[in-house]
């Protein structure tokens, strides 16, 4: 299910699905997936790209409605998390997995925020 989404330089989109685990990057012309972004955490919530020239995507994710046991599997929800390098043009992100990096302690606007990573995955 589509939540958050954002759009990256080169004019793809990339959707948060919540409850799906992932995030997605989609060509708005033809409605292709390019890449599939997996995080570590059911509740993906929202997307947007930061940093200097971009490249970064911060990815929220939620706690709410998680039962004890789910909790207990996902240690990570409700983290933000910081994937590097992703606003690249689609053959280039293709070419393989990407290395994820995490937030920086200081780098933590939301109340619950916390440390986590993603990776990402061709479509």
């Amino acid at each position: 299910m589509p939540d958050g989404l954002c759009v990256d330089t080169t004019g793809t989109l990339w959707v948060a699905c919540i409850d799906g685990a992932r995030v997605i990057r989609m060509d708005p012309e033809t409605g292709t997936r390019l890449c599939t972004l997996e995080m570590p955490v059911s509740r993906v919530t929202s997307c947007c790209f930061g940093g200097a020239d971009y490249s970064d995507l911060y990815v929220t994710s939620a706690a709410d409605s998680l039962s004890p046991e789910q909790l207990l599997r996902e240690p990570q929800a409700g983290h933000v998390f910081k994937v590097m390098g992703l606003s690249r043009p689609a053959p280039l992100l293709a070419e393989g997995p990407h290395r994820p990096a995490q937030l920086k302690p200081g780098l933590r606007p939301w109340g619950r925020a916390r440390l986590g990573s993603g990776r990402a995955l061709p479509a």
